[in-house]
């Protein structure tokens, strides 16, 4: 996709979501929510007629069986009964975490991936605060509430409602797929015609179905245990500004703050897009100075607050001058550490290159590293070269031994120079 077409599926998605026809359950659907620039799903807009149309009716049918499995496993799969009696056994909190669980063992970690020890921190100062995680993993069932040592909760948010509330999200999304069919077959413009019809056959897919989860479980918690203040990661997701505008017709005087825990990049779309003021976060908390800086200056977020948080990253003493040394005189081979984000797409593209690579450099050693969601046993590579290795250590390990780093949209470029 060029910048200009990028350019142009920013404008036709902000007049998308704040079209006056639209309802609140648009801002649900994920593909209107531009992340950033290097997204080849917008890419079909601009083909020609005969692949748009094999594209479009292989949406529908990815939509529809994906959309039929979530609803039988809400109908005879779901532990939503048994989350929410763990939910009516919590006490009153002051401020909720959402957050992420991207593999089993962070499940039982005290700090949060995301957070780290902020929860703590709250604890120390007399507060009550509560995790609830987002469940990225294989496994379907947590069961109770876990606790760590320390006595903080973290609940991790079940994969299904219950088998009505999730029709009723469906008739949801189903009444908004028929005003965006209509809006498209009134609209002249053929590219913005198309996107419309994109849309409408996105507002049924499963991220769609997933964003309203997400807002109802939240909803739920927020009129449970009544926190004053709501936290979450902040992305520029579908699911974020619905979570925020739930929590805010329940409370209208929650505070509603997003944790921006990644650089800014060029050309990022969402997190400085501007709706409506109950999908708005109040306050946006970043990393460092120059996230500050970089939103300061974007005037569409003029009216909220900016402030600094720090980063998980800044908090991990990593290797000492001495430890350095060390590993300086033992390593005799060079070394490359490969780092993906957490798409496959990404992960095909570095790991395929850097393996034809590691067998034209044998002498050098090709560090593989995935992002949490990810595994390497399901993935396609086997009888790797012996110059390969798959990493299951921590970051700071990984960079201190290596000499190279081979990326495209990761932020650890910005961590290993430092």
């Amino acid at each position: 996709m060029t910048e200009n077409q990028y350019i142009e599926v920013c404008k036709l998605t902000d007049e998308i979501l704040q079209s006056k026809s639209a309802s609140s359950t648009r801002v649900a659907i994920p593909w209107l929510h531009v992340l950033h620039l290097h997204l080849h799903k917008y890419e079909v807009i601009y083909d020609n007629n005969i692949i748009t149309k094999y594209k479009i009716s292989k949406q529908k049918l990815l939509n529809i069986a994906s959309l039929i499995l979530l609803l039988s496993k809400a109908l005879f799969h779901s532990h939503y009964s048994k989350w929410l009696k763990s939910i009516g056994n919590q006490l009153k909190i002051d401020t909720l975490f959402v957050s992420h669980l991207l593999n089993k063992s962070q499940y039982y970690q005290e700090n949060d991936f995301y957070f780290s020890d902020l929860p703590q921190k709250i604890s120390d100062a007399g507060f009550k605060s509560l995790v609830v995680a987002i469940n990225h993993t294989d496994v379907v069932d947590f069961h109770d509430a876990n606790i760590n040592s320390k006595n903080l909760k973290k609940l991790v948010l079940p994969s299904s409602l219950g088998f009505f509330d999730e029709m009723k999200n469906l008739g949801l999304l189903w009444a908004e797929y028929k005003t965006l069919k209509k809006e498209a077959k009134l609209e002249k413009n053929k590219i913005k015609k198309k996107f419309l019809y994109f849309a409408a056959i996105n507002s049924l897919s499963s991220g769609s179905l997933t964003s309203l989860r997400l807002a109802t479980q939240i909803g739920l918690i927020t009129r449970l245990l009544e926190p004053k203040s709501l936290i979450t990661t902040h992305e520029g997701l579908a699911w974020e500004r619905k979570v925020f505008e739930t929590a805010r017709q329940i409370n209208p005087n929650i505070k509603c703050i997003a944790y921006m825990h990644a650089p800014i990049f060029k050309n990022q779309h969402a997190v400085k897009r501007n709706l409506a003021k109950q999908f708005n976060p109040d306050i946006i908390l970043v990393s460092g100075d120059t996230q500050k800086h970089q939103l300061a200056k974007c005037q569409l977020l003029k009216d909220i607050q900016i402030n600094i948080l720090g980063s998980v990253r800044c908090l991990s003493k990593g290797a000492n001058n001495t430890d350095l040394k060390i590993i300086n005189k033992t390593i005799h081979q060079q070394s490359c550490l490969v780092a993906p984000v957490g798409m496959r797409a990404e992960i095909d593209l570095l790991f395929d290159f850097s393996l034809k690579c590691a067998k034209a450099m044998p002498d050098c050693i090709f560090i593989w590293r995935l992002h949490p969601l990810f595994a390497f046993n399901k993935l396609k590579y086997s009888n790797l070269p012996s110059n390969i290795i798959l990493s299951d250590r921590t970051l700071e390990s990984d960079l201190v031994e290596s000499q190279w780093l081979l990326y495209k949209t990761s932020s650890i470029v910005i961590q290993a120079v430092v």
